[in-house]
């Protein structure tokens, strides 16, 4: 399998994921006009929390250990939070 190519997939109302050989990409439909400003993201190890101006769309444990250091999230558009979870 390629490393572009995603091997699972899931949606929930708050927000939808995908995983692929060394990553978990999380995605997020943001209310309008969100800035990064009103962004919390905290990964940790085994943790995340992200939050929108205070309000908690996903807090709790990691199912694996990931890298914080290779994580990162970006605002896709004026629609999308993105985050990338880099296992490892």
């Amino acid at each position: 399998m390629a490393v572009d190519e995603k091997k699972e997939r899931k949606s929930d109302a708050a927000y939808s994921w995908s995983q692929g050989q060394g990553d978990v990409t999380v995605t997020f439909m943001l209310p309008d006009g969100t800035t990064k400003d009103k962004v919390t993201c905290v990964i940790k190890v085994d943790h995340i929390k992200v939050a929108i101006s205070n309000n908690t769309l996903l807090e709790g444990p990691l199912f694996t250990k990931i890298d914080p250091d290779g994580s990162t999230w970006i605002i896709e558009g004026t629609r999308y939070l993105s985050i990338c979870l880099s296992i490892g």
